[in-house]
């Protein structure tokens, strides 16, 4: 028998502490690829127009999702792929969460406000439709869709003038977009003054062969870039 060397020194074995926070850093990091390769898929699907494709794996993004504020951006964006594979319940449901969480960002609480008042106008709910799109207004006023939703709202509840305003405000925001003209031009007799206030622009984009534009988007779905989910609706 002879003394070990240092280089001989058997190294001692790690503590519980050392393994529990290997482990732990092992589970991070395939928590990040796990989360990185859903939102790969998630795009894959959207951008080769297969929305509810993208759904279960937007889903389990939500499912491991511990930030209101990103819980509330996953809601949306589930709401927007829903309305894009024409399943406005089950997207006003999304949309409808994401609002009980009361968190995302400015742009995020926009569109879940606008998005559900657009999907309660398309089914005749228009009373319920108008404080959603009031509080859209609220969060950002230059925006022009919620405008124009709060239109169809009001239309909807026989305020004909009051929709008249909704429709004008929206074509000042956004004139090269004729949707709220079409929604104005049966409302109009009701509020004059208001067609009156109509800006060249905007009537100029009234005329047959002008082109429309279309909504531009705030906040884009997780890795979906060019996403037509991703679109304010209405």
């Amino acid at each position: 028998d002879h003394a070990l060397t240092p280089d001989e020194t058997e190294t001692p074995p790690p503590t519980m502490e050392q393994r529990l926070a290997g482990l732990k850093r092992l589970l991070a990091e395939t928590e990040r690829d796990r989360e990185r390769l859903l939102r790969a898929l998630v795009s894959l699907h959207v951008r080769t127009d297969r929305p509810t494709d993208a759904v279960p794996y937007l889903r389990r993004l939500l499912a491991t999702t511990e930030e209101s504020e990103e819980q509330a951006a996953h809601l949306l964006t589930l709401g927007q792929l829903m309305e894009q594979g024409g399943d406005l319940p089950a997207a006003a449901d999304f949309y409808t969460r994401g609002l009980a969480l009361a968190a995302g960002a400015e742009g995020t609480r926009y569109l879940l406000h606008n998005n559900l008042g657009y999907c309660l106008n398309q089914h005749g709910r228009f009373a319920e439709a108008e404080p959603l799109c009031r509080a859209a207004i609220a969060i950002d006023r230059e925006r022009y869709n919620a405008h124009k939703n709060l239109g169809v709202a009001l239309e909807g509840q026989g305020r004909y003038a009051e929709a008249a305003e909704c429709y004008v405000a929206s074509t000042r925001r956004n004139p090269a977009d004729p949707r709220a003209l079409r929604h104005l031009a049966p409302v109009a007799q009701g509020s004059g003054a208001a067609l009156q206030e109509m800006p060249v622009a905007a009537l100029q984009a009234w005329l047959p062969g002008s082109s429309g534009g279309q909504d531009r988007p705030r906040r884009r779905p997780p890795g979906a870039q060019g996403s037509r989910g991703s679109r304010s609706r209405g």
